[in-house]
């Protein structure tokens, strides 16, 4: 049975809003939807959001699983005012700036509400304000977490487990990486029980390319630099070659998916993949990716020593930060040196 009493905590509260962070994710987005189902089949009034809209490429990815209209791309402040909102649970991200859009919003402001729910597999990192935390870093999605600790998983129907079984796939890259226990394949193991159809699921997240995919990852092969002191890729995307090579917010999305979840760990003699991308000038985006079996350097105390927002696990971690490109990407390479050195 599930630790928290989920309909106890709540008892008091009129309206629930669940946010599932940006951008849009799929473990976050099948986990919000899962609990507005189960909170809305007991009796409660809900709403379940993205702070940001979902792209096109997340639509052509996700939008053959069931239930996806169940969630609405609206602004967070905005939807906590409008809808008499008076508790919030946040799903899959350990920093709040990835609960409201802060291009287009203020600061999101949690105070006014009754109590603050947050469910996520990532390390707790003291950045969100939240009254009740469940929080499993050992766990390999928050879908996990949802259904271990809120969510009886006797109530996942055939076509919620549809959901479920994509975040599992998506946030292990097929039950390749953060399995740290059984309970994922477990999990698994049930929802072929109940008659969900995984191989469908497998091919249109995993398996399945586009002509978009193929002339993406040709641009990105040219591009990787190879760092055998150590060990490491690097895929660097400067102001100048942004704008050269017209990647807009959409393109890059492309990017990072396909070196995030094909190349950054999977080139042997190479521990881990990194990308940096300059979105604008001086402001830096980078994320790691390393091998689940070779990589020794834990990649969120690396990303600590450079300052700036971070978060992640041990292999996987990304972090924002303002700088000049070509010295933050020579940090970089010597904190690793550094690292493997020791």
């Amino acid at each position: 049975m599930p630790e928290l009493d989920i309909l106890k905590i709540l008892q008091d509260c009129q309206k629930t809003l669940l946010i599932a962070s940006f951008p849009a994710d799929i473990d976050g987005i099948a986990s919000a939807i899962i609990l507005k189902k189960y909170l809305v089949s007991n009796g409660k009034d809900c709403i379940a959001i993205c702070p940001d809209p979902i792209t096109e490429i997340a639509k052509k990815k996700y939008n053959f699983l069931p239930y996806m209209d169940e969630i609405l791309y609206a602004e967070s402040n905005a939807t906590l005012l409008n809808e008499n909102i008076d508790a919030v649970i946040l799903f899959d991200s350990s920093t709040l700036t990835q609960f409201y859009n802060p291009a287009k919003e203020e600061v999101f402001d949690l105070c006014k509400v009754k109590k603050v729910i947050h469910i996520d597999h990532h390390e707790d990192m003291g950045k969100i304000p939240a009254d009740i935390k469940v929080i499993d870093v050992h766990a390999c999605a928050s879908v996990q977490v949802l259904l271990d600790q809120v969510v009886p998983l006797a109530y996942i129907t055939p076509s919620l487990g549809e959901l479920v079984f994509a975040a599992l796939v998506e946030d292990t890259g097929n039950f390749v990486w953060n399995l740290q226990s059984s309970r994922p394949y477990n999990i698994a193991a049930h929802l072929i029980d109940i008659g969900v159809r995984t191989a469908p699921i497998i091919y249109q997240l995993i398996l399945w390319k586009d002509k978009e995919y193929i002339e993406t990852l040709k641009w990105m092969l040219t591009h990787i630099e190879y760092f055998d002191d150590i060990h490491t890729i690097m895929l660097c995307i400067p102001f100048e070659i942004k704008e050269k090579e017209k990647i807009d917010g959409e393109k890059f999305q492309k990017i990072k998916e396909i070196f995030e979840l094909q190349i950054a760990k999977f080139i042997r003699g190479y521990d881990r993949g990194i990308l940096i991308y300059e979105e604008r000038k001086g402001y830096i985006y980078a994320s790691f990716r390393a091998n689940d079996v070779t990589n020794t350097v834990d990649i969120p105390v690396l990303l600590a020593k450079v300052g700036g927002k971070s978060g992640g696990h041990f292999n996987s971690a990304s972090i924002k930060i303002d700088g000049v490109f070509e010295e933050i990407k020579e940090i970089l390479q010597d904190l690793l040196h550094d690292a493997l050195v020791k």
